[in-house]
């Protein structure tokens, strides 16, 4: 996204994010074998993709006893939402064009392609602004708990399970600065130590 962000000269960039909407029942399996075959795939091609398609097995849990197993003839579990995905074109981009890609391919234009997974996808230089909604949701975790009714010890296990877990998904894929991280800390120890914004309290222990 960055480098979308800075491309110059006549060749734009574009991407397509892509929305997935569950559709279970939709096709049937029979259907999918004959476009594939009509396609003209190998043979051997379309019985191992069928045979992945149709390997999937349920079972209901009735008064907590699992029923037989059972399979149904249709259902290749996703298919594309075109309204709910996007498309995103460098600023280089002929702006007619990407109207006429938008129209073809069914997906509004956008600024901004928002999350993929639970992560933003970042189209600029991450600074400390771009993970306010971190902080504010262990905030507002913090916030939901009164402190003052527990001990030391539920409050460090409360931290340790919980708001101290919150940021470790997004660390895994970026490093946070180290300014957010600050902030994080000072929440969770004012946490612990029973202080606040409006009220501090000495901490015995950094």
């Amino acid at each position: 996204m960055h480098n979308f962000k800075n491309s110059k000269g006549k060749k734009g960039f574009i991407t397509w994010k892509i929305d997935l909407s569950k559709a279970y029942d939709r096709l049937n399996w029979n259907f999918i074998k004959h476009v594939l075959v009509e396609l003209r795939l190998p043979v051997d091609l379309v019985r191992l993709i069928k045979s992945c398609v149709t390997i999937v097995r349920y079972q209901l849990c009735v008064n907590g006893e699992l029923t037989t197993p059972f399979v149904h003839l249709n259902g290749i579990r996703q298919v594309v939402n075109f309204e709910k995905s996007a498309i995103y074109c460098s600023p280089n981009t002929c702006k007619e064009l990407a109207k006429e890609i938008s129209y073809i391919c069914g997906s509004p234009l956008t600024n901004n392609l928002g999350k993929y997974l639970g992560m933003l996808l970042l189209h600029s230089r991450v600074t400390k602004a771009t993970y306010e909604s971190l902080v504010d949701k262990v905030k507002h975790r913090l916030a939901s708990w009164k402190g003052k009714f527990l001990s030391l010890a539920g409050r460090a296990t409360f931290i340790q399970a919980v708001t101290a877990s919150i940021p470790i998904y997004a660390m895994q894929t970026t490093k946070l600065p180290a300014t957010v991280c600050d902030d994080l800390d000072k929440l969770n120890r004012n946490f612990f130590w029973g202080g606040g914004e409006k009220k501090q309290k000495i901490h015995l222990c950094q």
